[in-house]
């Protein structure tokens, strides 16, 4: 009858499933079924040695790399990115208001320049004489218009009045 390890062996056919494993083992992450499993293997098969011995070089290379100095603080990253923003809100601010000038000017100048009149107040006169061209030339041939002031002109419907008002007396 196969042993469990032998079962083990023959559920890992690929060499990825190896390495997989052995990272795992490494890791401390291995459970006890698979740290006999890489154990068997690391007693028996040179090929998972050389790679058992590969990782471990590997792993003590990345453990003495130098940890990266950034050139710069996180409060002067900080104090830079605000910096920016503030920057591009005055910038914003001022294009704004530039165009808002911009387009009060073009609105006072056009008023002032159009149609060659001189700028200033300008009030309605009356000229009575269009007024009496204008109903001469009307089409009822020059009668004046008459309105009756004391006669509507659409009969205006009375409200009906309730007779069933009950009277209180005190």
């Amino acid at each position: 009858m196969p042993s469990a390890t032998d079962k083990m062996m023959t559920l890992d056919s690929s060499g990825r499933d190896r390495f997989e494993l052995l990272s795992a083992y490494l890791d401390g992450e291995a459970t006890a079924a698979e740290r006999q499993q890489v154990q068997h293997w690391l007693d028996r098969d040179p090929e998972v040695q050389q790679l058992y011995r590969r990782l471990l070089a590997l792993r003590r290379g990345f453990q003495t790399l130098p940890t990266p100095v950034p050139a710069q603080s996180s409060d002067e990253i900080a104090r830079g990115v605000f910096q920016r923003l503030r920057k591009r809100q005055l910038k914003r601010t001022a294009v704004l208001g530039g165009g808002a000038i911009a387009a009060v000017l073009v609105g006072t100048l056009s008023s002032l320049l159009s149609s060659g009149q001189t700028p200033g107040l300008k009030f309605a006169e009356s000229n009575p004489s269009l007024y009496t061209a204008a109903i001469s030339s009307s089409p009822i041939d020059g009668e004046m218009l008459k309105i009756a002031i004391d006669r509507p002109v659409v009969e205006i419907p009375k409200a009906a009045v309730s007779t069933d008002l009950k009277k209180t007396e005190p």
